[in-house]
């Protein structure tokens, strides 16, 4: 996969696999000039050119794994944790 540059990103500020839920089997990551976090099929897909789904806009936030959680840290302090 092939994250390109542009109007819609420009690179990728963290992420994870969720593995549970709704989102489980896609990889969850935010975008650190469009500051969207969004999501794709799977980073291991043979799809060269997944699509991505937006989960949240406006937030200035990587995103990790902690243990089985995936969250958001925002820059003012705030965690978020996304639902799977």
């Amino acid at each position: 996969m092939v994250y390109e540059h542009g109007d819609d990103g420009c690179a990728i500020s963290g992420g994870a696999v969720a593995d549970t839920g709704v989102l489980r089997g896609r990889y969850v990551f935010a975008d650190y000039c469009s500051d969207k976090v969004l999501s794709i099929l799977s980073i291991l897909s043979t799809d060269p050119n997944p699509s991505k789904e937006l989960l949240n806009d406006g937030v200035e936030s990587p995103v990790v794994r902690v243990g089985g959680e995936i969250l958001m840290l925002l820059l003012n302090g705030v965690v978020w944790r996304i639902a799977q």
